[in-house]
């Protein structure tokens, strides 16, 4: 018995170390911000087009400190979001397939970090149903094993994916493609 124990175990492990992360990036002004209190904005961003649907709130501090920056980021377009996800691809309740692996995010300005804190994601429907809840909480469970990730590892996937931010002309495009179908 103890044997096959450590069988499973060993085979769980060997494919969660095989889980690599997967990275998407979204125009800053997704973002909604509200005025910096003690140095950090409350920011929330909510997404509804295939294949994504979630939200997502937190709290960020700029690099420098200085609390008129990221609108300043905003609007001067040098503001990038970048999530990180382990692709759980699930189908929605309309026929569409939603990424549901999301685990974290950053926010970057002008290429620098900022300071993320009390981040929360939540499914939104179509992609919220049991299967995607249960996707949702197996990719922050192998999240779990991959240690920091925003260091070094995967930068060349991170400097793709904020090179090729999803903004909102080509949300609207994908709006309309779904509504065509």
């Amino acid at each position: 018995m103890k044997k096959l124990v450590v069988l499973v175990f060993c085979l769980i492990s060997s494919l969660f170390a095989q889980v690599e992360p997967e990275f998407q990036g979204f125009a800053g002004n997704l973002l909604r911000l509200k005025k910096a209190e003690k140095g950090y904005h409350s920011f929330s961003m909510e997404l509804n087009v295939p294949p994504w649907a979630f939200s997502v709130e937190g709290e960020v501090k700029s690099p420098g400190g200085d609390p008129d920056v990221l609108f300043n980021g905003i609007f001067d377009e040098e503001l990038i979001v970048v999530m990180a996800y382990i692709p759980y691809p699930t189908q929605g309740k309309d026929g569409n397939e939603y990424q549901t692996g999301m685990f974290d995010l950053m926010i970057y300005l002008q290429d620098e970090k900022t300071h993320i804190r009390n981040l929360s994601f939540n499914l939104l429907p179509p992609a919220n149903d049991s299967w995607a809840k249960e996707s949702f909480e197996m990719a922050k469970s192998s999240a779990q094993m991959l240690g920091p990730i925003w260091n070094g590892k995967f930068e060349k996937k991170i400097i793709v994916a904020s090179a090729t931010p999803l903004t909102k002309k080509k949300i609207k495009a994908l709006q309309k493609k779904m509504n065509k179908k």
